[in-house]
Formats: structure tokens, sequence, C-alpha cells
């Protein structure tokens, strides 16, 4: 009996795929006329100083092609939003995802990804964009290596990098003298 329920039911569901995707499109136009647009975020020159040069920066994780493609495709639509923000250079801050050893075989391949697509990115538009690969260290509590306090420990890093110490770093791509001149970091 429960052979003849399944050989009913899955012929019917398959059926039912093409209604399912009609519905979803449909509601999809529905609500891209009732919703406004979000837009991009934008910098504004006023609220900056005439001296200051800002560096704006994604944190995250980097894996490799697939995944990291779409952040490079978000970074590359931050800077055309504000690709008249002549004061501002856009980047990454990345780690490496977490692992039993300090580095891992799949490290090589994630970061020669990501400054592939930085040095594509600053041919393109000039330079205009950054790469910043923070070296895992130990956690105690995790008994991993990853990057230190992830996001908060990213962002002080970065500051200290901004400051001179670039130890926490293994692979920095930016303009000449980026450091010297940043004021803002978003």
């Amino acid at each position: 009996i429960i052979y003849a329920i399944t050989r009913a039911l899955i012929p019917s569901i398959i059926a039912l795929c093409p209604f399912f995707e009609l519905s979803k499109r449909l509601l999809d136009s529905v609500l891209s006329m009732l919703l406004p647009a979000v837009p991009t975020a934008r910098i504004k020159k006023e609220c900056i100083d005439n001296d200051a040069y800002t560096l704006c920066v994604i944190t995250t994780l980097l894996s490799g092609k697939e995944r990291d493609s779409e952040l490079f495709e978000k970074l590359e639509r931050y800077y055309l939003a504000n690709r008249n923000a002549e004061y501002a250079t856009f980047g990454i801050l990345g780690d490496l995802f977490d692992s039993d050893s300090e580095t891992s075989e799949c490290d090589s391949d994630a970061i020669a990804f990501a400054r592939a697509k930085i040095g594509e990115l600053n041919e393109k538009y000039g330079d205009r964009f950054a790469l910043f690969m923070r070296k895992r260290v130990f956690s105690e509590s995790e008994q991993r290596y990853m990057g230190r306090e992830r996001k908060r420990g990213a962002v002080c890093d970065i500051i200290a990098l901004i400051g001179g110490d670039e130890r926490d770093f293994n692979t920095i791509i930016m303009p000449n003298g980026l450091l010297n001149k940043t004021k803002y970091l978003i």
C-alpha cells in the first residue's frame, strides 16, 4: 500500500513544480511593484573632513571561487555607488575558515583567488581596492586555529594595522600610502 501511495504521490509533486515556479515569479513581480528598492550604501562627502581618507572594508570568511565571487561583486557595487569618492578605498578584511593547524591546504587557493579578484578590480578602476588577510591563531576555547575574535578582532587588527602593526596579517594588498592617510574605518 505504501508503494502505491508513493507511486501516485511522486508524479503529482513533480507535476506541481511548474506551478510553484510560476506562483513564485508572480509573487516576486507583485512585491517588486509594491515595495521600494533598497539603495546601495553611499558615503556623504560632506560628512567627512577634506583631508581625511576612509577605508571601507567587508569582514568575511574566505573559502574560494564560488562563494567568494559574490563578495567581490558586492565590493565592486559599493565602489560603483561611491565612484566619486576619491577619498575612499574599498577592501576585504578576511579570515580563513577554522582549521586544526595554522595553515591548511585550501588556504593558498582562497588567498590566490582573493588576490586575483582584487588585482582585477584595481586594474579595472585604478588603485581603489585592498585585501587584508589575517593569520589564524590558536583559540583555547575552541581548540582550533581561527581568526582572533572573528569580526571584533578583525576590526581591532585593522585599526592596529593602520597604526603600523602588521603582525596579525599574512596577506596585505593596498594602494601605496593608504595606511598613512586613513582616518576613518567603515
